[in-house]
C-alpha cells in the first residue's frame, strides 16, 4: 500500500527529487523504483501487489482510485480499494484512511472502543466510505462511482491503511 511519492515528503514538497542528476517527473521516478523491485524479483517466483494512495503525487486520482498502468511481469496493481481472494480467503484492501474520518464525523462519542465501532459501521453500512459529504479534504471521493466502494459480501479480512494505532479485531 501506497504512498510512494508522498506528497508530504519533504524532498517532495521542496521539489529537488533527481535521478542520475537529471530531472524528471515524478510518474518517472515511480518507474524507476518499480524497475528496482521488478529486477530483484527475476530470481524468485513472488509477485507484489501494489496499491495507490490518495497521497501519491504521481497518481491523482480521487477515491476510487484505478491502479497504477502496468508495465511489469512480477509487479500487480490494484486498485483502490481491491477486493482479492487468495485460496478461497476473500481480503478487501483499501488504503485510505476512513477511520480518523468517521471518528471525526461522530456527532457524540458512544461507550466502547472507537475502531472496533467504525469496523462495525463499515460492515453494517456495507460501504468502505459511508460518510457523504467527506469530512477531509485528503479525502477526495467521487460519488458517481460509489458502486466500486459498495461491500457486497463481509471480507474474511478487512486492511486499512491509517493513522490511527494499530489494531486487530475480529468481527
Amino acid at each position: 500500500m501506497g504512498p510512494f511519492l508522498d506528497e508530504r515528503h519533504k524532498v517532495v514538497e521542496s521539489g529537488n527529487i533527481s535521478l542520475n542528476e537529471n530531472s524528471f517527473q515524478y510518474d518517472a521516478f515511480f518507474r524507476h523504483l518499480m524497475a528496482a523491485i521488478e529486477s530483484r524479483l527475476s530470481m524468485v517466483s513472488t509477485e507484489i501487489l501494489i496499491q495507490p494512495s490518495l497521497k501519491d503525487v504521481h497518481h491523482p486520482y480521487p477515491f476510487p482510485q484505478p491502479p497504477f498502468p502496468n508495465k511489469f511481469s512480477r509487479i500487480r496493481y490494484l486498485s483502490n480499494p481491491q477486493k482479492i481472494v487468495l485460496n478461497g480467503i476473500i481480503i478487501q484492501l483499501l488504503n485510505a484512511d476512513i477511520f480518523t474520518d468517521m471518528e471525526m464525523a461522530m456527532i457524540s462519542r458512544p461507550k466502547g472502543d472507537i475502531q472496533e465501532l467504525t469496523i462495525k459501521a463499515l460492515l453494517e453500512q456495507k460501504s468502505l466510505y459511508p460518510i457523504f459529504p467527506p469530512i477531509s479534504n485528503d479525502f477526495p471521493v467521487e460519488y458517481k462511482h460509489r458502486k466500486v466502494f459498495e461491500l457486497n459480501e463481509q471480507p474474511d479480512i478487512l486492511l486499512v491503511q491509517s493513522m490511527q494505532p494499530c489494531f486487530i479485531y475480529v468481527v
